[in-house]
């Protein structure tokens, strides 16, 4: 694997939904998600995203995940239903802490809502999770 590999997806023509980074200096998977998602881009992540952890607990005990859902609208349900379940699978897949970022109180509540994991926590501002983040910094 590259020292940094990156992946990203589009969900329409000139559109980037989301962006899948890894840093393997850092032990980190950086997740830049934006825009109001369709089910057709939440199936999109998923299969990338599976597949990415998938890879990297294979080469990985230990990574970090740093989501930046700063520029993330408040979805719909069904999508923040969809995103916890997909959180909830690849999270069983790595032991890593998990810092998500968020713009405002709402879409912060959103994710706290959601939260079930005691590895992840909401952060207003990216130094803060990045600090967060880097102060467990993996074994491996």
């Amino acid at each position: 694997m590259q020292a940094e590999e990156q992946f990203t997806m589009n969900a329409q023509p000139n559109e980037q939904a989301y962006r899948i980074d890894f840093s393997e200096e850092a032990y980190m998977l950086c997740l830049t998600f934006d825009g109001f998602w369709t089910p057709l881009t939440v199936a999109r992540f998923r299969a990338e995203i599976t597949d990415t952890v998938t890879r990297l607990s294979a080469t990985y005990r230990t990574f970090h995940m740093l989501i930046d859902q700063r520029s993330f609208g408040v979805q719909s349900l069904d999508t923040v239903r969809n995103l916890t379940e997909i959180f909830i699978e690849t999270g069983q897949m790595h032991a890593g802490r998990v810092a998500v970022v968020t713009s405002s109180a709402l879409a912060r509540m959103q994710v706290e809502r959601n939260l079930g994991d005691p590895r992840a926590k909401v952060f207003c501002d990216l130094e803060s999770a990045k600090s967060w983040l880097t102060a467990a910094t993996p074994a491996d």
